[in-house]
């Protein structure tokens, strides 16, 4: 499982323009007509204009399309939309419900993982000596990834949202039992919790009033999870499939090592 979402690859991304003024200078085009998963791929690598980018989020919120699968087109969507598109519009769609579109198409075991992906490399970056205010474009990337995932992964229900897609999308109960045990793996296992306090840790160093995001405190991590699992449990009329996989999500819980409020 250790290999089961490894992202493509990992880059620095060097933004010679403060990111705003790259967004306005972009060439003014034609938005880009996407029906497929791998239109919507083509027009994200393109430099696309804001009005492509919102064309293809309604694309992958279309019924019939997730990025749950870990099939190559989508572990490369997710690449693309973590590495690329989120830095360069994440703060110019503050307060939108684009934002909210975005953490829906990440909401499953392939967005999250390439965020936590994303996330170790940009903190590896950091710790390296750098001149003063070289690094300031990569903390910036941190940040945002951070407020995405606090989106991607905030509200009661989202463990029920995901096993929901699970049971939808998945091919067979291996599958779907392999995709489920990643997410656990991801949310009750601590890795959030590990990978967002290094972030906030690199931050802080940077931003010392900083108030760190919920996710990086255990107590109030183990809340949100209590709430999931709570929200899982009351499903009325309960297959058998989703019993196993409340189980699974009460076990693992117990080895977090934190008590919710």
């Amino acid at each position: 499982m250790a290999d089961f979402l490894t992202a493509v690859s990992t880059k620095k991304v060097n933004t010679p323009k403060p990111i705003l003024q790259e967004i306005n200078s972009l060439s003014i085009q034609d938005a880009v007509r996407i029906d497929s998963a791998s239109s919507a791929l083509e027009a994200l690598k393109s430099q696309p204009s804001q009005e492509t980018v919102t064309n293809a989020l309604k694309y992958m919120t279309s019924d019939g399309f997730s990025l749950l699968l870990p099939e190559p087109l989508n572990v490369s969507i997710a690449h693309q939309l973590v590495n690329d598109t989120i830095p360069h519009y994440w703060k110019t769609l503050r307060g939108s419900s684009q934002q909210k579109i975005f953490a829906k198409i990440l909401r499953n075991p392939i967005g999250i993982g390439h965020i936590i992906t994303r996330l170790r490399s940009l903190i590896a970056d950091c710790r390296q000596k750098k001149a003063p205010g070289e690094g300031r474009d990569t903390f910036e990337h941190i940040d945002d990834l951070i407020d995405l995932l606090d989106k991607v992964i905030q509200g009661n229900d989202t463990s029920r949202l995901v096993l929901q897609d699970v049971q939808a999308y998945g091919k067979n109960a291996m599958q779907k039992k392999l995709i489920w045990r990643e997410y656990l793996g991801q949310t009750a296992s601590g890795r959030l919790i590990s990978i967002v306090a290094e972030a906030e840790d690199v931050l802080k160093a940077q931003q010392t009033s900083r108030k760190a995001c919920w996710i990086a405190d255990g107590s109030a991590f183990a809340e949100w999870l209590g709430h999931n699992i709570a929200a899982l449990a009351s499903v009325k009329d309960m297959t058998e499939e989703h019993m196993s996989a409340v189980v699974d999500l009460c076990s693992k819980a117990l080895t977090l090592g934190y008590t919710g409020g």
